[in-house]
């Protein structure tokens, strides 16, 4: 989705964002490399100065240092912050996760990062900005409950996103709130915080619920936040299905009324993605 067109006449004032639930990135595994190969083709196209991933399915800490999602990209001078659930020890592939990289047009007005504080790896941060205006850039994935025909077996149920925060309330003694009601919960005070501080915010995010009509979409619209869906106020009409075998838009980037005009000052940010990239099958050349 783009505020605007997505030509490769990038106007001076323009900050583009990419943003992309990417299923897995598959960082271990040599075999499935298509999808970094297809992010950097996408990043080279549309010249992008963001990055924000969803669902990238690693346990960040287990990462050799050349399997660093910066290094794998070929920009080592941009900054980034990841995270997973990192409340408990897990294999080298994790369901969840996200990923944010700023490249160097960006990275230099990069002042700090950071990420979901209760450590499981719900949302990350850029916070950019001059003197005079900052802005919060953040990705993340909310938890949706798997149904029965997804789980096939209890063992593929221990490790998904859902049972991972549930051990976790347990752990926490939260009583009986799902994850998906102590995600809106969190991100929504947070969200909070960050206005009262006076930043604008533009959050891109795997909503897995429609991004006009669902619960936590409204939640953005209340007077307190008055966040905007920036695709539907860009263009005059909603965004398509997110995934190709989908019927509704569950990703979408949302804006505090300031951010929609401006990133940082003199800058005007601009979104653009490929629905859903495991709906993009690798070339030939890409698989052997």
């Amino acid at each position: 989705m783009s505020n605007g067109g997505t030509n490769n006449n990038i106007h001076s004032d323009i900050v583009r964002l990419m943003g992309e639930n990417v299923n897995n990135l598959s960082l271990y595994d040599d075999s499935r490399a298509w999808k970094i190969l297809r992010i950097k083709e996408i990043n080279r196209r549309y010249q992008t100065h963001g990055l924000l991933l969803q669902e990238c399915g690693t346990d960040f800490r287990q990462l050799a240092a050349n399997q660093s999602l910066d290094i794998l990209l070929g920009d080592s001078d941009c900054r980034m912050v990841t995270a997973n659930n990192v409340t408990e020890s897990s294999a080298r592939t994790q369901h969840g996760g996200v990923a944010a990289l700023n490249f160097p047009r960006l990275a230099g007005f990069t002042l700090e990062t950071g990420k979901d504080k209760n450590g499981l790896g719900r949302w990350v941060y850029t916070y950019v900005g001059t003197s005079t205006r900052k802005t919060r850039i953040v990705t993340a994935y909310r938890p949706v409950k798997p149904s029965r025909s997804q789980l096939k077996g209890n063992q593929r149920d221990w490790y998904t996103v859902w049972s991972q925060h549930r051990r976790y309330i347990r752990k926490k003694g939260l009583g009986n709130i799902s994850p998906r009601a102590l995600f809106s919960r969190d991100l929504v005070r947070q969200l909070l915080t960050w206005k009262d501080a006076g930043d604008e915010i533009i959050l891109f995010m795997d909503v897995d619920d429609h991004v006009y009509k669902g619960r936590l979409p409204k939640r953005f619209g209340e007077r307190d936040l008055m966040m905007t869906e920036r695709f539907l106020t860009a263009n005059g009409f909603e965004a398509p299905n997110s995934y190709y075998h989908g019927s509704r838009p569950i990703t979408g980037c949302f804006c505090t009324r300031l951010s929609a005009s401006g990133a940082t000052q003199g800058t005007t940010p601009e979104m653009c993605c490929e629905t859903d990239m495991c709906r993009l099958p690798p070339t030939a050349q890409e698989t052997h």
